[in-house]
């Protein structure tokens, strides 16, 4: 898969992802954001939102039962601005490509 296929598949998942959650915004991390990916590479995405939409074990299945649904590839993570103690939002957000 081309990096306009990942483009593709990515844009369609944010417009199908606003009709489940609000979210603030889309990080492609990992190997497709640092141009390493391969063939067998995921496609990294962190669903980044101001508060967290309910339950989490409600909540993270929509989000990976919609990516399996547009590219199998995609892993996505949800994650709540704000509580992140790790670092892990600002470091993907530095290094990261911001899909929307």
């Amino acid at each position: 898969m081309g990096k306009t296929d990942v483009a593709d598949s990515l844009k369609k998942y944010s417009t199908e992802l606003k009709k489940i959650i609000q979210f603030k915004k889309l990080i492609l991390y990992g190997s497709f954001a640092k141009g390493t990916a391969n063939n067998d590479s995921d496609i990294d995405l962190a669903v980044i939102v101001e508060k967290f939409p309910g339950d989490f074990l409600t909540v993270s299945p929509k989000l990976w039962k919609l990516a399996s649904q547009i590219d199998s590839r995609i892993e996505p993570i949800i994650l709540e601005e704000g509580k992140d103690e790790s670092g892990f939002i600002e470091s993907i957000s530095k290094y990261g490509v911001l899909i929307n």
